[in-house]
């Protein structure tokens, strides 16, 4: 798409590449209320500092913040810090219908391509990629967009894949470590498998955990929840390769723990004190110790 400074170029000519496609496309001040004339130093009735056009620009949902950044240099500079990534074939206004499935899966591709090359990777807070109905999409395409959003101050991220062969993504626990990883306040996984959780160290500010149909195993997560002693909820559902949940005694605010056919799975125990809310269920008997909780208190649901 070329450098930041050529797109603000295009841009004071009224055109420039649009974010989602790269294709050269004109946008006209009638797309968006702000004015860009502001934006390039000319009068106008109203001029609006850069910062609250970025506080602007951050509230519109994607399209029309790209549609922003085509009519307007200021929207155009903040575009690079826009942070609320939320990439799926509706949100990118990917035309399924009639669409062959490597027709859609090359279409989502480039638009998320187009929208990562051209972001700074900072001030991501919010970071969600769904890739369904779209077929497989190759493991470094993958690596490179979680690479540049997963940044210090993020706080929510969510990677749901919709793979249509038997090899799950491996999503690279080690990008949560250190300054990455202690912001983020909610993780959400869906259909991959993790590395080294190893590698991972402190999530300080973790409060939400999701994980589904998730290749992960019941020592490996109990030592990730043992460096999340902030979480507040965990959700478990199709994870088979857990046999035994251990819930450790640090998570004091822990107040839900959902678990939902993890086929393998044969015992739950939970040390959590606070433990509020117990939901589990599936197609056989596991054999479940709540340490603290007592069903008198909380809510049990098995």
């Amino acid at each position: 798409m070329g450098t930041p400074e050529q797109m603000e170029a295009l841009s004071i000519q009224g055109q420039t590449k649009d974010p989602f496609t790269g294709d050269g496309s004109t946008c006209s001040a009638a797309q968006i209320k702000a004015d860009s004339n502001c934006a390039e130093g000319t009068e106008s009735p109203v001029q609006l500092p850069e910062d609250i056009l970025h506080r602007i620009h951050a509230l519109m949902p994607i399209r029309d913040a790209a549609q922003a950044a085509c009519v307007s240099r200021a929207f155009l500079r903040s575009w690079r810090y826009y942070p609320r990534l939320i990439l799926s074939v509706d949100s990118l206004g990917v035309n399924e219908y009639g669409s062959k499935y490597d027709e859609l899966t090359r279409d989502f591709i480039s638009r998320v391509d187009h929208i990562m090359q051209n972001h700074s990777g900072m001030g991501v807070k919010e970071f969600r990629l769904q890739n369904y109905p779209c077929s497989t999409i190759d493991p470094s395409t993958v690596d490179r967009w979680v690479q540049v959003a997963i940044t210090p101050g993020i706080k929510e991220f969510e990677l749901s894949l919709f793979e249509l062969s038997d090899i799950k993504y491996r999503f690279p626990c080690s990008l949560l470590s250190g300054e990455r990883g202690s912001s983020i306040q909610s993780l959400m996984l869906a259909e991959c498998s993790l590395g080294s959780l190893a590698q991972v160290g402190f999530m300080s500010s973790l409060t939400n955990l999701d994980l589904h149909s998730v290749d992960v195993t019941g020592e490996e997560l109990f030592c990730f929840l043992s460096n999340s002693y902030a979480l507040e909820k965990i959700s478990l559902s199709n994870c088979g390769n857990i046999i035994c949940l251990k819930i450790p005694c640090q998570l004091q605010k822990l107040n839900f723990l959902g678990v939902l056919d993890c086929q393998m799975l044969e015992m739950i125990d939970s040390n959590a004190p606070n433990l509020s809310t117990f939901s589990c269920s599936g197609r056989h008997q596991i054999h479940i110790l709540l340490g603290h909780a007592s069903r008198e208190e909380n809510k049990i649901s098995l």
